[in-house]
């Protein structure tokens, strides 16, 4: 199996804001959705992680309790393993803002 790679020219645009309380891997935000990510081996620690870290975020951000962030994610995350050349496995767990923008 390979990996698809491409040359690009990125326009990057990246600010500093006080990170929350309970941020332990990294956070992503595009124009449509949350994405958060988890680095670890075995790959069911990396995706626990990226999931975990997401229902930390819905808590924090959208007042979503944690059990019930955890039930709307089994619906409706995007999820899937983005690196597993290294020694540790990469995993990302987007939701959509549509979705997000009816518990504000």
């Amino acid at each position: 199996m390979g990996a698809i790679e491409v040359g690009a020219n990125v326009t990057l645009r990246a600010g500093l804001s006080k990170a929350p309380e309970r941020l332990r891997h990294p956070r992503i935000e595009t124009a449509t959705h949350i994405c958060t990510l988890g680095c670890a081996k075995p790959l069911d620690d990396a995706m626990r992680i990226a999931f975990e870290e997401m229902i930390y975020w819905m808590n924090e951000g959208w007042n979503i309790r944690e059990t019930e962030a955890y039930l709307l994610l089994a619906q409706i995350a995007e999820a899937r393993c983005t690196q597993m050349v290294n020694p540790k496995y990469t995993y990302i767990c987007k939701v959509p803002k549509s979705i997000l923008s009816t518990f504000a």
